[in-house]
């Protein structure tokens, strides 16, 4: 080895081969002494490393490699997730429960609504009587109800077409009687028999199709009505005793028909003093 005389440069020959080096109290340039010590606080201000990343790291050089930060209090955070988890879980538990509940309660509610308009519609059987004039007399201050039936008669095959039907009709004393006239009024009157209308009942005879109509009010002061049918000249019981609608005991009704005949609406009072129409399609 041998060391040369030039101050800064120490010549080190080792066989064959030589190579210098500055030597250590060699005079450094401020602006790489501020690069050091940013090197060395960067070096020492880095802990424990993970296995270097190529891609994050493609020089392989441990100072540019940074341990990524992490969250703190991963852990709390990770059970605090599973607890909220665990929260909606319940959460949707219980509303698809109540859910549930509530669908069953529905259900409840409109089988038994069902059933009791069933056994009301069952218990009102209604029988035709064809007893003469004098037989069938209106009470004292019976209602009246009567039209032409022309709208009625379009689908008849036993009413005349040259001249329109006239129905009237009357209550008999807890029957509905009906007078029909046509060349003139005929002898013998159809009374139906158990529609359990209230004594003194107003009456409404409407002319539409699949009519004529006569609407009425129960002894329950429920909105109901009987139909007319073609084939025979009869009537059946409507389906509007089914809905129930509640009337004012004193309510008087009146109706009328749209759609050519095809729709008809029927006004009355309710309990609460309001005039409403309730709708009926053929």
């Amino acid at each position: 080895m041998e060391a040369s005389g030039e101050s800064g440069k120490e010549v080190v020959t080792n066989g064959g081969g030589s190579h210098s080096r500055k030597s250590s109290h060699q005079e450094t340039d401020p602006k790489d002494a501020g690069k050091e010590l940013v090197s060395n606080s960067a070096s020492d201000s880095v802990g424990p490393r993970s296995p270097i990343n190529p891609q994050q790291n493609p020089y392989n050089d441990p100072l540019l490699y940074v341990e990524p930060p992490q969250p703190p209090g991963d852990g709390r955070w990770r059970f605090l997730n599973l607890h909220w988890a665990a929260l909606r879980t319940v959460r949707w538990s219980l509303l698809w429960l109540v859910l549930t509940a509530l669908l069953l309660a529905a259900t409840i509610a409109l089988t038994v609504r069902y059933a009791g308009l069933k056994r009301q519609q069952s218990s009102l059987i209604i029988t035709i009587t064809t007893p003469l004039v004098g037989d069938a007399l209106p009470i004292v201050n019976s209602s009246l109800g009567a039209a032409a039936i022309v709208l009625g008669s379009f689908f008849s095959i036993t009413t005349s077409p040259n001249k329109p039907l006239i129905k009237a009709v009357y209550d008999g004393g807890g029957k509905l009687c009906v007078r029909t006239e046509d060349s003139s009024w005929r002898r013998l009157v159809q009374c139906v028999e158990g529609a359990n209308p209230k004594p003194h009942t107003p009456l409404m005879m409407l002319d539409r199709i699949g009519g004529p109509s006569i609407y009425f009010i129960t002894a329950e002061n429920l909105l109901s009505g009987i139909d007319n049918t073609h084939t025979n000249d009869t009537w059946k019981l409507s389906n509007l005793i089914n809905f129930r609608r509640k009337v004012h005991e004193q309510s008087q009704l009146t109706s009328i028909t749209w759609l050519n005949g095809s729709s008809a609406g029927v006004h009355f009072q309710d309990p609460d003093l309001q005039l409403r129409e309730f709708g009926k399609d053929d």
